[in-house]
């Protein structure tokens, strides 16, 4: 048999040549109780399924892959005669191969047709996995777009399933916990969730497809791929279960109050923090799509003009701004009247606020700091001839702010530096300055859903921070009797769950330079902020000599405090018990980010363990409580100076590699469900006190390191105990 390039990557060494085959016996009866040698297989029949497969391919190891077909490149065929040259290196092979366990084939090409559901679906999975391995949600589409050669109908429906099932993630995710045996694999879990949301929107909205059909075409685009492949069965049983199982699904997930409102936890209580009385209707504002706003060209057209325009052509819409224009239904962007030619450019009405608070005239030098995409920017030049210039950090985000000047005509000077530095500056002052510093972007969370889960609780104190530095820097940039307008404070708009933090900034910026500089934060309290502020500053110091000896006499009581506190930077944001057939599984998620010693540390070749700890305790009225189960389990994370890659693994199970940090500790944050308890080990029908607590275990740290490590606050990363009841099944 002549050998064929094979698809499939094989780390087995090469067969050795065979001998000869004997000549072939002729076809006659065979004995009664005749049975083929030991160790020989009888040969097949001739156009038997046993056979060779058509194409010359042949079963075993180095068989061919059933997507070898649908790559860009197909293998040539083979030549009469065995070649001698290796058989060239595939582009993709599957991902269940027994040797490696490669990394996510997300750019892999199916032969599903663009027009179907099981394609959108497809390519709206592909795009859900990349946001849980950090990319946001706008460039994880890009990229599938640019992979699958989408076509724009295609390209509609896939975004418009990944923004459903970034709405409805926690939920999915809950509710496939509570229907599979174990935790599918990252791209069959993205695979579900995009199709639960289908079947169920939390909107109460009509399902935009039957829900059968959902269910074939998910189990097709499940086959179509190699990483999903193997899973097709169990995506066509579970989301069979939750159609016959729909209201007990639903009743038991929704107890949970991230499947209810479909945040995390920790962002949860950041809204009720900030406002207590309106929190669920700010969540719930959250989670409704989007209307489509569009700022309207000045220098091209008039509002009452593109108004006549639109109803000519048959779009409904009203003028909501001085020159913002929302449609009453959403249109794709290369269908909107006039946005080619650029009369109009989409921009949230909130957004459309900001230039004109500038007070831009003509000639003036203007700043606008991190300018990407560029919708402020275009909007200043639309309303003066100004010199502008564009400053962001990301050179490939100024390229969209530079596609947006182009369609609109306009001229801007882009830098691609960062805004906390001046080695860009020129020295010369700006009469105004924009600075829309980085922030947590809560308020725009029902435009871009995937902030909500990309984000961490530790993002707004390190976003303050920079925002700090940012406005510190460009003090000496503003020209005399200048302004610069930085932040805005309105429901819903960016950095939302937390609105003191902005105005501390703002506030503290004109104690810095009140002579300067005229800070607008776009609320009407802002002089009554710094009235007040005053007054407060005045009382501080009259009564500060009477305090210091009552806070000299509580230091020495709240330092322990503090060195707990410290300990306790590991949040447990979900944690549950579920029975399932082989014992008792722990669910749970951890929040917590490495401080930079430890990240120089893990580079530097020192490997981190990070131990969960779980007991199950019966309480008895009679006697000590009693301690029925008790677990631990270990993850170790190291990197590979070789191979440039982070490594995970559970003690006592085989390693898995990352390219990324973050990808790594998104492993351990999020871990796998866990077998804590066997069948039998907890009595059916008792309610057991359940104690779990997570940290870096500073045990397995060389000895050198241990010494500083219990000294150094950097090292210290350990959570509360999280105490919670569960009844067993």
């Amino acid at each position: 048999m002549t050998k064929k390039e094979r698809p499939t990557l094989s780390l087995k060494p090469a067969a050795k040549a065979t001998a000869p085959a004997a000549p072939a016996r002729k076809p006659g009866p065979r004995p009664a109780g005749a049975k083929p040698a030991a160790g020989k297989p009888a040969a097949a029949a001739p156009g038997s399924a046993r056979g060779p497969r058509p194409g010359g391919e042949t079963r075993g190891a180095g068989s061919a892959s059933p997507w070898a077909g649908r790559k860009p490149a197909p293998a040539a065929p083979a030549a009469p005669a065995a070649p001698t040259r290796p058989p060239a290196k595939p582009a993709l092979r599957e991902a269940h191969h027994r040797d490696l366990k490669p990394r996510l084939q997300t750019e892999f090409q199916s032969a599903l047709k663009h027009d179907s559901l099981a394609f959108a679906l497809l390519g709206a999975a592909t795009a859900a996995v990349q946001v849980q391995q950090g990319t946001a949600l706008p460039q994880a589409l890009g990229a599938v777009f640019a992979s699958s050669d989408a076509m724009p109908q295609a390209r509609g429906a896939i975004q418009d399933i990944a923004y459903r099932a970034m709405r409805q993630l926690a939920l999915s995710e809950i509710l496939i916990g509570l229907m599979a045996p174990k935790a599918p694999d990252p791209l069959v879990q993205a695979l579900l969730s995009v199709a639960l949301p289908l079947m169920h929107p939390a909107d109460g909205s009509p399902a935009p497809y039957e829900a059968f059909t959902v269910v074939d075409q998910a189990v097709t685009a499940a086959g179509s791929h190699p990483d999903t492949a193997r899973a097709k069965n169990m995506v066509n049983a579970l989301l069979r279960r939750f159609l016959r199982e729909k209201e007990e699904l639903l009743q038991e997930a929704l107890q949970q109050p991230e499947a209810k409102y479909n945040y995390p936890q920790w962002w949860i209580d950041a809204v009720i923090t900030a406002y207590p009385k309106q929190w669920e209707q700010v969540l719930a504002a959250g989670n409704q799509a989007p209307p489509l706003t569009l700022r309207v060209n000045t220098r091209r057209t008039s509002v009452e003009a593109y108004l006549a325009r639109l109803e000519q052509e048959g779009v409904a819409a009203r003028r909501i701004g001085p020159c913002a224009v929302r449609l009453d239904k959403p249109v794709p962007v290369l269908q909107i009247p006039g946005f080619a030619e650029g009369d109009v450019s989409v921009q949230d009405a909130g957004a459309q606020l900001a230039a004109p608070l500038l007070d831009v005239q003509p000639g003036m030098r203007v700043l606008d700091a991190c300018a990407a995409p560029g919708g402020k920017t275009c909007h200043i030049l639309e309303l003066a001839d100004v010199n502008l210039t564009a400053l962001d950090a990301d050179a490939k985000r100024l390229q969209r702010v530079q596609e947006n000047l182009e369609r609109l005509h306009l001229q801007a000077s882009l830098q691609p530096a960062e805004a906390q530095a001046d080695a860009w500056w020129d020295g010369q002052p700006f009469d105004r300055i924009l600075a829309d510093v980085p922030c947590t972007a809560s308020g725009i969370v029902r435009r871009h859903p995937d902030i909500r889960w990309l984000r961490r609780k530790s993002d707004t104190r390190q976003l303050a921070t920079l925002s700090s530095q940012i406005l510190d820097n460009l003090w000496k940039m503003l020209a005399p009797n200048g302004k610069l307008l930085f932040g805005r404070r309105r429901p819903l708009s960016r950095c939302a769950t937390a609105p003191p933090v902005s105005m501390r900034q703002a506030s503290c910026c004109h104690w810095a330079a009140p002579s300067r500089i005229t800070m607008d934060c776009s609320t009407h309290c802002s002089r009554k902020m710094r009235d007040l502020l005053t007054s407060t500053r005045q009382v501080i110091q009259r009564f500060f000599r009477l305090l210091c000896w009552q806070l000299l006499l509580t230091l020495a009581c709240a330092l322990p405090h503090a060195a707990r506190a410290a300990d306790e930077t590991v949040e447990i944001t979900r944690a549950y018990i579920e029975a399932a057939e082989e014992g008792y599984r722990l669910s749970a998620n951890y929040s917590f980010e490495l401080s930079h010693g430890l990240e120089d540390a893990v580079q530097s070749g020192v490997s981190l363990h990070f131990t969960t700890e779980i007991s199950f305790t019966r309480p008895r009225w009679y006697w000590f409580d009693e301690k029925a189960v008790t677990a631990k389990r270990t993850h170790k994370l190291w990197y590979d100076v070789l191979t440039r890659q982070y490594h995970v693994k559970i003690i006592g199970s085989v390693a898995q590699p990352f390219p990324t940090l973050d990808a790594a500790l998104f492993f351990i944050r999020r871990p796998t469900r866990w077998v804590v308890a066997p069948r039998g080990a907890l009595k059916v029908g008792e309610t057991y006190n359940v104690t779990l607590r997570m940290g870096m275990d500073k045990d397995y740290l060389p000895k050198p390191i241990q010494v500083n490590a219990f000294n150094n606050s950097e090292w210290r990363l350990a959570s509360n105990k999280k105490s919670f009841q569960y009844r067993a099944e």
